[in-house]
């Protein structure tokens, strides 16, 4: 009996221990940094800070392991005048830190070309180290998590990153085709369209 009930405080335990950590990772943030095409401006890579976790962070801090270019624009292989023009981020989020970063919250910051990040970086991968706080499961105090981050410009080589929009594409066309024929129209033309009789 003394041993039955022994096991079964133990399982209690480690049962309670479980559903605990269990509902801490489910309501915990998690800060990341990576990198991506801005979807608008293809030719553009952008650093962006997301929390992908469940629960807010507070006071995020970033330690990069090397100081991360700063608008490193260009397409073509750089000169050695234009690789020491680009400068090092020494302000913003990643600098300064961001004090409150809710449950998909982020930041968007534009890094560069393709061109003119590999002059900078190279085959290298730099790590973010990450420092943020979290609120307990009881809202009281808090607790410092520590994550990390890679970002890279070397693995972008070869990719697409031309605009895939063809609406958008197509449309100073169609503009084009649309002014033509309301000119005509006003200036009481007529609009003839040829017809292969071969085709009727």
């Amino acid at each position: 009996m003394l041993t039955a009930t022994a096991a079964a405080v133990v399982v209690t335990a480690v049962a309670t221990r479980i559903s605990y950590y269990l509902a801490k990772g489910q309501s915990y943030p998690e800060v990341i940094v990576y990198t991506e095409h801005d979807q608008k401006r293809t030719s553009l890579i952008t650093l962006v800070i997301k929390n992908i976790g469940r629960g807010a962070a507070y006071d995020v801090r970033f330690y990069p392991s090397e100081p991360l270019p700063k608008r490193a624009f260009g397409w073509k292989p750089l000169s050695e005048e234009q690789k020491n023009g680009i400068g090092v981020i020494d302000d913003g989020p990643l600098v300064d830190g961001i004090p409150f970063l809710p449950p998909g919250g982020s930041r968007v910051i534009d890094w560069g070309q393709f061109g003119g990040l590999e002059a900078k970086i190279g085959d290298r991968s730099i790590s973010i180290r990450i420092e943020y706080y979290a609120k307990n499961l009881f809202g009281t105090a808090s607790e410092l998590i520590r994550t990390a981050s890679h970002v890279d410009i070397r693995s972008y080589a070869g990719t697409n990153a031309s605009d895939l929009d063809f609406v958008k594409i197509k449309s100073p066309e169609l503009e084009k085709i649309k002014s033509l024929l309301e000119s005509v129209i006003q200036g009481g033309g007529a609009v003839r369209i040829k017809v292969d009789d071969e085709k009727k």
